[in-house]
């Protein structure tokens, strides 16, 4: 099964600001979680925030995942995707 969930807002910010906001690996972290992004093809990289019951705070992730990410949200942004 399936899942999606959507979401739509407008952002008091610039065009600009959101993508670093959503792609740069420092500016993530301080508005989503501590991690070692990196735009580069097979970087394994963590999403890291303070261990929970039953979870070490730690998401494991690679970068296809990211990058499809990238490339989405570039054409979404500016009309033109990510090379």
């Amino acid at each position: 099964m399936t899942r999606t969930i959507r979401l739509k807002t407008v952002l008091p910010h610039s065009q600009e600001k959101v993508w670093k906001a959503l792609t740069e690996p420092k500016w993530l972290g301080n508005w989503f979680m501590e991690n070692n992004i990196e735009p580069v093809e097979g970087h394994y990289f963590t999403f890291r925030m303070k261990a929970q019951k039953g979870w070490d705070g730690i998401t494991q992730c690679t970068h296809s995942r990211h990058r499809t990410t990238r490339h989405q949200l570039k054409k979404l942004f500016t009309g033109s995707a990510v090379a």
